[in-house]
């Protein structure tokens, strides 16, 4: 099933007359998108790529708090309508192609306010869900329940580490005693799949 989006219940045509308004701009692997300390001005909508949204800490450590890759998946939304400044960075994991939608013409498009209403309860929802499995009691039971709540989401090991915040080494362990308990496979690309919910 496919997510929704802020087009949600737009015809194609509407669609492709917003797209024609909004300015299209690419990002190569790795670039930043915003920096945290910015004040966002643009509603950023996916039209092909991955990104990051995440935190840096004190440290250097990197937290993940989303990845955004389906097409017309949009973020920025929430810091979009406040007047502090971003305290997360976005950054391309792949290449991408990024339509920025100004904050002044978000009300010539009540459709989409509307719809962006309806995705900021999901995201919410989400966060939660996010926070439910980093308070799993055993890394083992993280990383299963990350991969059963987002299977269509495929992160490479460090970023993986990075979402659900435990050191590298640490994750590769537990990922190396699951893959030989028969309960996920780790792939040639580095991504890994669940093979097992029962845990």
């Amino acid at each position: 099933m496919k997510a929704m989006t802020i087009f949600h219940q737009l015809q194609e045509e509407e669609i492709q007359h917003i797209l024609q308004q909004l300015t299209l701009k690419t990002f190569k692997k790795n670039e930043v998108i915003f920096h945290s300390g910015d004040h966002i001005q643009f509603l950023y909508i996916i039209k092909k790529g991955k990104v990051a949204v995440q935190e840096i800490d004190e440290n250097g450590n990197r937290n993940i708090l989303a990845v955004i890759q389906e097409e017309y998946d949009c973020f920025g939304e929430v810091y979009l309508f406040l007047e502090h400044p971003l305290p997360l960075s976005a950054v391309a994991i792949k290449d991408c192609e990024i339509y920025l939608l100004e904050k002044e013409h978000l009300n010539q498009f009540p459709k989409i306010v509307q719809n962006l209403n309806i995705l900021l309860a999901h995201k919410a929802y989400h966060l939660s869900k996010k926070l439910q499995t980093l308070m799993k009691s055993s890394l083992q039971d993280k990383i299963l329940s990350y991969l059963q709540e987002f299977p269509n989401i495929q992160l490479k090991r460090y970023e993986l580490a990075d979402y659900l915040g435990v050191s590298r080494p640490a994750l590769s362990k537990e990922l190396m005693r699951l893959q030989d308990e028969g309960k996920i496979q780790i792939l040639n690309d580095g991504t890994i799949q669940l093979l097992e919910i029962k845990w």
